[in-house]
């Protein structure tokens, strides 16, 4: 065996490859299975063509409107005075309100006071009389005097329920200066029931005259019921004037 690498030298020989197997031939391709015919299926149905709509009008183009000018800034006023210098804060309950007019306020108290005690005396007064009418069984008193009573006693009930009704809607209303019309008007009717009151007193008290001269017009009562009334008056005049000037 000689070396290769030399010269003059041979590479060796190997043994040849043994003969590869011959190559197998696939079976020849059967035809495929027959199928079945397919069925013929009828034509589809004829639809009528679709039917033409009219065009879409043509509308007018929208207008275009002018620009509106920007809003000008208010004018600073400098006459006009806050009426209240302290500012409202959370802190605060409620914000000040009308002030409470205490010369109706106290003579609308003091109304009420005085019209429930002449409401218990005239309730006790009538209570008397129908008691002595039932005890003069003898007929010792005339029947005008039990008539003059009757309406006396009547009249001062109306005139106490009235200025009851009167002081209690003056209480209510005594800070509120729209309601001072109306307590104007209240304390005008007071004023007319006392003087109707003292004229019928005065009437009352000439007849009583004729049956006993033990009765006499008490001047000092009569003058002063007409304090509550005037004081109602004049309070529900201030009132009214501190009410906010209407807009014309």
């Amino acid at each position: 065996m000689s070396n290769p690498y030399q010269p003059g030298g041979s590479y060796p020989s190997y043994p040849s490859q043994p003969p590869s197997a011959p190559q197998q031939v696939p079976p020849a391709a059967t035809a495929p299975p027959a199928y079945a015919v397919q069925p013929v299926y009828p034509a589809q149905p004829t639809y009528p063509a679709q039917p033409t709509y009219p065009a879409q009008p043509t509308y007018p183009a929208q207008p275009t409107y002018p620009a509106y000018p920007a809003p000008q800034p208010y004018p600073t006023s400098t006459s006009y005075v806050q009426p209240y210098t302290q500012p409202y804060s959370p802190g605060f309950s409620e914000i000040p309100g009308p002030q409470r007019n205490m010369l109706l306020f106290v003579s609308s108290i003091i109304l009420v006071v005085f019209s429930a005690i002449g409401l218990l005396g005239v309730l006790a007064l009538f209570g008397m009389m129908a008691l002595l009418k039932q005890l003069d069984t003898s007929n010792q008193v005339p029947a005008g005097l039990w008539s003059l009573m009757t309406v006396s006693i009547v009249l001062a009930l109306v005139v106490v329920v009235y200025e009851l009704t009167v002081g209690i809607v003056g209480i209510k209303n005594a800070a509120k200066p729209e309601k001072a019309t109306m307590l104007l008007g209240l304390g005008i009717g007071l004023i007319l029931a006392q003087i109707v009151s003292s004229i019928f007193t005065i009437v009352a008290y000439q007849d009583l005259a004729t049956y006993t001269s033990d009765v006499s017009v008490n001047a000092f009562s009569t003058v002063t019921g007409f304090v509550l009334p005037v004081l109602f008056v004049i309070g529900a005049v201030m009132l009214r004037k501190q009410a906010p000037p209407r807009p014309f």
